[in-house]
Order: structure tokens, then C-alpha cells, then sequence
């Protein structure tokens, strides 16, 4: 225990520990923006930055889209392949997660 003046700081018991191992309190992050870079060097996404459409090309048959705003909140999500509607989204920079049979990548677009 510290006093500071009328605040007393208590120090946390020494098996008190809610950090994982990746650092952060009570939040395991399993996910990474590393590509599969096989998986990744196939596709491309298009115009960039986007309007309206964000087009997908590349080996890709059949996939999950997820849209995530640069705070990591999803904001979109779609079964489609080749393009996905992105005019209602605010502008600023968006992270298209792009997940195939066994494989997924995350490729970065700003919005006009």
C-alpha cells in the first residue's frame, strides 16, 4: 500500500495475474494480419481505393468476405465472390478478410 497525500494506491496481490501470453488482460487474439502468401498472391481486390464496388479477382471459388473498419469491428459480411457493395460504408481505411476452403487472407482498401 502507498499514500499520496488522501490517495492510497493498493498493490495487487502477487498471484493476481490476468494477462495471456499475448500481453493484453483477459483477450486471447488467434487471429493475425499475416497473409497466407500463396492464398494471397492470387487474389487482388480492385479499385483501390474503391467508390462503390471493391472487386475480387484470383483463384477464389468459393469464399467468405468480412469487412473490418480500422478499429477491428466487423462491418460487413457476404458469401460473394467477385465484387461486394461497399457504398454505404463510411470513407476511411477497411481490412477485407477473404476466407477460402482451408485459407484466408486479410488485404487492406481505402474508401473514398
Amino acid at each position: 500500500m502507498i499514500i499520496l497525500g488522501r490517495v492510497v494506491l493498493m498493490k495487487p496481490p502477487e498471484s493476481w495475474d490476468c494477462s495471456n501470453t499475448n500481453g493484453s488482460p483477459n483477450f486471447i487474439n488467434d487471429e493475425s494480419l499475416s497473409n497466407n502468401d500463396i492464398f494471397n498472391s492470387k487474389l487482388k481486390i480492385y479499385p483501390n481505393p474503391v467508390n462503390d464496388r471493391v472487386f475480387i479477382s484470383g483463384d477464389l471459388d468459393k469464399a467468405n468476405i468480412e469487412i473490418y473498419n480500422a478499429i477491428g469491428q466487423l462491418v460487413l459480411k457476404e458469401n460473394q465472390n467477385s465484387s461486394v457493395n461497399v457504398v454505404h460504408l463510411k470513407k476511411g481505411l477497411y481490412f477485407i478478410k477473404i476466407i477460402g476452403e482451408n485459407k484466408k487472407t486479410t488485404l487492406k482498401f481505402i474508401k473514398n
